[in-house]
């Protein structure tokens, strides 16, 4: 059975709420020193610069902050750490750990997370933390994956570069839903951008050392390839002392930079430094982890991540106020329905409340209720029981329906149960019937369950009431599709195939299939004359670009709105 994208998940900051100038961000690289220093730089590109700077205790033990079906999984923190948050204190973009440990995360479009398994899952940013908490070197990271995977609920894309004191590094990236990892002697260029390693590896190794130098920034963009390139570069050329390595890896950094990056940091491995720069504050501002007490015991920091700090005594004591302001500003301040979610107080107070035994369920508590009632008994009995908790929850109303559907399908209550959790979408949206997502899900359901028809009308009705999800239209242009089949000439699919850059389009057996280097073939099922679905990967169209007749390019459309344009080469 199919996964519910789950609104809950924080990190819709990073996928397809992007601004047009920043849909491709972030540039990382490890570098080492003469010496034998290493260091860690990262730029972060994004529509907004908000941040806080957090201060991460040891000793602290915390639960993971996903819904059902995923198992309840704790742990406690082993190192403490210094992060860098725009989503809540336990959900970082990057850090480093009293270990030396570095991680920073980056979007990209292949990413896949495994399913549902026995191992515990957690979302991608708190995957981050849990990486700071718990690993001290490269090598962990990479063993946790026998027992911690991102679970495949989440929403952002990510792949990650990872570092390490001992000078290791790697290349953490999830493709067909296995982890892959590029460390050590495979790890040829220690740098990473917003393309899978292998495809920047393939681009870095064919293009002339004459273009790599003249790649350039001078209009705020640069592709990820170029970027990655540019940062390999000037990775494998330098041969200074330590004195000048800051320095160098700012420049690094600002060769990389697009007209969306808002902070620029460099970490020093073994002395545990980081230096930082933002958007809003271009002075280079100075963190020593040594500096700090990480006890469990120790008053709980951070600072915005705009102020001009010197010392620990800069920082201020964090409270769950000013937490949830910075969550109100980041989500108001993007495009989309991240304006609409209600849960920002119960994020605010996480890990504190759902590590108290008394507030454990969380806001997850309705669905759960729900569920057990199904357990019990048959929907017709349940109903009225239902109805009441439903009601009495209405400030999670859309959460909790697709909470509900989620739960009963894919938590241990048989697909046949599948009618039930319609009934109970469809009094959802009974009791809220100004709620776009109450029928969102619905039309999910009914897609699930084969009912077209169906779906299609709860689909109109959401987009009614919510003209710009741009998942709702997505999933109707695909319904609507199937509902009446195109059935294209054999010389319009011969039209299409050749070559578009890494990509290929090739027909066998008079069917299309899409290719990109090292991952296997992708059937295309054709919605309409230039446009394709892709076969296993819901997220992903092919639509091909035709100047004069002609095929010129293909562009890969992804269903949170971004669109990726290749031209043509052969």
């Amino acid at each position: 059975m199919k996964k519910l994208r789950l609104l809950l998940v924080v990190l819709m900051a990073c996928t397809g709420l992007m601004a047009e100038d920043v849909v491709e961000g972030c540039t990382t690289f490890s570098l080492r020193d003469r010496k034998g220093n290493f260091y860690f730089g990262q730029n972060f590109d994004f529509p907004t610069g908000l941040g806080h700077v957090q201060v991460n205790l040891r000793g602290i033990r915390k639960t993971s902050f996903l819904p059902l079906p995923e198992k309840p999984f704790s742990w406690i923190s082993r190192y403490g750490s210094i992060s860098f948050n725009q989503n809540g204190r336990e959900f970082p973009y990057s850090g480093m750990n009293e270990a030396g440990l570095v991680i920073a995360m980056m979007m990209l479009d292949e990413s896949t997370y495994p399913q549902l398994d026995d191992r515990f899952g957690l979302e991608e940013l708190q995957w981050v933390q849990y990486q700071l908490d718990v690993s001290a070197t490269v090598e962990d990271v990479i063993a946790s994956d026998r027992r911690i995977r991102i679970s495949s609920l989440s929403l952002a894309p990510l792949h990650f570069l990872v570092s390490d004191a001992r000078g290791n590094a790697a290349a953490i990236e999830y493709l067909n839903g296995k982890m892959v990892c590029h460390t050590g002697s495979d790890l040829v260029h220690s740098a990473l951008a917003n393309s899978t390693y292998a495809d920047s590896l393939a681009y870095f190794n064919r293009m002339d050392p004459v273009a790599r130098d003249r790649i350039t920034n001078s209009n705020g963009r640069v592709s990820s390839e170029d970027r990655f390139v540019r940062a390999a570069q000037m990775v494998e050329s330098f041969t200074q002392d330590k004195s000048q390595t800051v320095d160098y890896a700012f420049d690094i950094l600002s060769r990389v930079a697009q007209g969306g990056t808002q902070w620029s940091t460099v970490y020093d491995l073994k002395q545990k430094t980081i230096y930082f720069k933002t958007r809003k504050n271009t002075n280079l501002r100075t963190v020593q982890l040594a500096r700090f007490d990480f006890d469990k015991t120790a008053k709980r920091l951070y600072c915005d991540i705009d102020d001009d700090i010197d010392d620990v005594s800069a920082f201020k004591e964090y409270d769950a106020k000013r937490n949830l302001q910075l969550i109100d500003t980041v989500w108001n301040s993007l495009d989309g329905f991240l304006k609409d979610v209600p849960y920002r107080d119960e994020l605010a107070r996480y890990p504190d409340e759902v590590n108290d035994k008394k507030t454990r369920t969380f806001v997850f508590s309705a669905a759960r209720q729900i569920v057990d009632l199904l357990k019990r008994s048959d929907f017709r009995t349940a109903k009225p029981e239902i109805q009441k908790i439903i009601a009495a929850k209405d400030k999670y109303y859309f959460a909790l329906s697709e909470f509900v559907f989620s739960a009963m399908n894919l938590a241990g209550i048989s697909p046949a149960r599948l009618p039930d959790a319609i009934e109970v979408l469809k009094i959802t949206a009974d009791l809220f019937p100004t709620s776009a997502r109450a029928y969102f899900a619905l039309g999910k359901a009914w897609s699930y369950a084969g009912n077209a028809r169906e779906a299609i009308a709860s689909y109109e009705k959401s987009l009614q009431l919510n003209p710009g999800n741009q998942e709702a239209k997505w999933d109707l242009e695909g319904l609507k599709a199937g509902e009446s089949p195109f059935v294209p000439e054999p010389s319009l699919l011969a039209s299409v195939v050749g070559e578009y850059g890494e990509r290929t389009i090739a027909s066998e057996k008079g069917v299309l299939v899409y290719q990109r280097p090292g991952q296997p073939k992708i059937t295309l099922i054709p919605m309409d004359r230039d446009l394709f679905k892709c076969q296993g990967i819901d997220s992903l169209r092919i639509r091909f670009v035709r100047e004069n007749e002609s095929v010129a390019a293909m562009e890969c459309l992804y269903s949170d709105g971004r669109t990726l344009r290749y031209d043509r080469t052969k």
